[in-house]
C-alpha cells in the first residue's frame, strides 16, 4: 500500500500520510457525503503501515470545519489511533487550532474528552 496523499476538495480534506514522514496530516474541511466511505481508507491504512511508521510519528488534524457524520467518522479515526498508542506506540495526536476558533477548540476539547490517550491541542 503505498503512501496516502490526497488533495483537499470543497468538502474534504488534504491527507498526506507516509511511512517517510514524521507528521501525518489532515488538514482542511471535512464534509463529504459518504464520511465513513472517506475516512475508511485512512483507517486501513493506518493499520497495513503502523509497523512501518517511526517512533514519535504524529497525527496532526488541522480542520477549518467539519459536520456531524465527519466527526463520527474522526472519532472511529482518533479511536483506532487511541488503540494502537496504548498498544506501545509512540505516536502523537495534534488537533491545530487556528486562533480565536471556538469551535474546533471546543471540538478538540470534547474529542479529548472521549479518549484515554492525551490530545495535545495547538494554537497556532
Amino acid at each position: 500500500m503505498p503512501n496516502l496523499d490526497l488533495e483537499a476538495t470543497a468538502s474534504t480534506p488534504q491527507v498526506y500520510f507516509s511511512t517517510n514522514s514524521q507528521n501525518q496530516i489532515i488538514k482542511g474541511v471535512s464534509t463529504p457525503v459518504d464520511s465513513v466511505e472517506f475516512y475508511a481508507p485512512l483507517i486501513q491504512w493506518v493499520n497495513a503501515k503502523r509497523d512501518e511508521m517511526p517512533s514519535n510519528t504524529s497525527f496532526e488534524f488541522e480542520l477549518t470545519y467539519f459536520n456531524s457524520s465527519s466527526m463520527k467518522a474522526l472519532l472511529w479515526l482518533l479511536q483506532q489511533l487511541e488503540e494502537l498508542i496504548l498498544e506501545g506506540k509512540s505516536w502523537v495526536i495534534k488537533w491545530i487550532v487556528v486562533e480565536e476558533d471556538e469551535f474546533m477548540e471546543e471540538a478538540a476539547e470534547a474529542m479529548q474528552a472521549l479518549l484515554e490517550v492525551q490530545l495535545v491541542i495547538e494554537r497556532r
